[in-house]
């Protein structure tokens, strides 16, 4: 997923010459005609049939998509939101918190990683079926709020502040 603005300049600081963004023609995904800026609690809403949530916000780009791209998303005022072609996603946007949320999460699931919400201060690492969890914050974590097809292998069920645990996902 590339955000906006990437290769917007070339290397002499200079917009390219076949407009932005300035990629290899097989993932080229189309030609950004001009950039909005985005004043403050202006927000522009998604409109892909309900299934994305949120909103770009501080600025957008238009972009007209190149043949063989395909329109992911799109705003309700018809333009492309995000666009796909060669398997790189052009976002033409800054998404907000729901619409970050939303496109990493479609990307994860659409790639097959399993996603994991945790709270504010706890951390985990996976290794193979293996994963490491630290209790950064002050509140007990749930280890078992992870899913039902969890071992653990070291630390409690409800992780304590600062607490440690080592965990199998096979089991």
């Amino acid at each position: 997923i590339l955000g906006p603005r990437t290769a917007s300049k070339t290397a002499d600081f200079q917009v390219p010459a076949n407009l932005p963004p300035d990629l290899p023609d097989d993932i080229r995904p189309g030609h950004v005609t001009h950039v909005e800026t985005l004043t403050e609690g202006l927000t522009v809403p998604m409109a892909s049939g309900g299934a994305a949530q949120g909103n770009f916000q501080y600025w957008r780009e238009f972009i007209i998509a190149d043949s063989g791209a395909e329109i992911r998303l799109a705003t309700t005022d018809g333009h492309p939101a995000m666009i796909r072609r060669g398997g790189v996603d052009y976002l033409c946007g800054w998404p907000d918190r729901d619409l970050l949320r939303h496109i990493l999460a479609s990307a994860c699931d659409e790639a097959g990683l399993r996603v994991f919400e945790l709270p504010d201060g706890v951390r985990m690492r996976r290794v193979g079926a293996m994963g490491f969890v630290v209790n950064y914050s002050d509140d007990r974590f749930d280890i078992t709020s992870l899913g039902t097809n969890i071992d653990i292998r070291h630390g409690e069920a409800l992780l304590p502040p600062s607490g440690f645990a080592v965990i199998d996902f096979t089991g």
